[in-house]
């Protein structure tokens, strides 16, 4: 009962956090660069959704049922690998398709914004299996952390700066 109540709390923190950015991020931009942020983000986060290539809760699972070190080991040294050349590959195919994608949605001004969310996209899978390994572990508290409150709130400050610093299109 108590991982339930750490998950609901983590859920509601994170969504209220993601309300105060809803909030403020719409009203620093110009809606023509919201939208194409909100674009370039939905094309990287729908690519970096399948370069996880379900790894992460395979990790999980399998890490649950390893009883040795040994076992353990090589099941996170595989499912980082496997992440990280799915990012890999997903990053080059984005970066060189940035200004096909472009013209495919009819807005040049979307590529460089494509560019800009490849850091998203390496990192997206990693954590993932960090966060399918705190699970196994039954770390609750920072699984809760590490996949609801930690990104929303890094991401809030990282475009909070930037509105604050001028460079508003950048965040």
């Amino acid at each position: 009962m108590k991982s339930a109540g750490i998950m609901f709390a983590g859920t509601v923190v994170a969504k209220v956090i993601g309300i105060l950015a809803e909030i403020l991020i719409p009203r620093a931009l110009a809606p023509a660069v919201y939208g194409r942020l909100g674009l370039a983000y939905g094309i990287v986060g729908a690519v970096s959704s399948l370069a996880i290539l379900g790894v992460p809760n395979g990790v999980t699972r399998f890490l649950s049922e390893k009883e040795s070190a040994h076992e353990s080991s090589d099941v996170l040294q595989s499912g980082y690998a496997i992440s990280l050349a799915g990012a890999v590959i997903s990053a080059v195919v984005i970066y060189l398709a940035r200004f096909e994608i472009a013209a495919l949605m009819g807005d040049p001004e979307v590529a460089p914004l494509l560019v800009a969310f490849v850091p998203y996209l390496l990192a997206f899978p990693i954590v993932k299996v960090s966060v399918g390994v705190l699970r196994a572990e039954e770390r609750t508290t920072a699984a809760t952390l590490a996949q609801q409150i930690g990104p929303r709130i890094i991401g809030l400050a990282l475009v909070a700066g930037l509105i604050t610093a001028g460079q508003p299109v950048v965040g």
